[in-house]
């Protein structure tokens, strides 16, 4: 059976949710954490989670940040081969986190 694909890829810069909570100062950062030989779906579950939950925020809500962050950073991975691209390295996560 042929891959369809092979990475997940995560801006270090910005979150990936596409919603305004990712370009809101007042956002909580949440840090997931993935570590090679992961199960994918622990990473891309909650992250998918805390997007559903940014985009049906109120827009007075601060929302959520999420981080995909690894030991080192960078790519990451998972028991079943996917990549998970451009994490962010633990000593990089900032000082607060939820």
């Amino acid at each position: 059976m042929p891959q369809l694909w092979t990475s997940l890829s995560h801006p270090s810069s910005m979150s990936n949710d596409g919603s305004a909570a990712a370009a809101d100062p007042r956002a909580r950062p949440v840090v997931l954490l993935a570590f090679d030989g992961c199960q994918s779906l622990d990473v891309s579950g909650p992250y998918e989670v805390f997007n559903s939950a940014n985009v049906r925020k109120e827009k007075s809500s601060r929302g959520y940040r999420p981080i995909i962050a690894s030991r080192d950073g960078g790519n990451v991975r998972a028991n079943s081969g996917l990549t998970i691209a451009n994490t962010t390295a633990i000593a990089d996560l900032p000082s607060h986190i939820d």
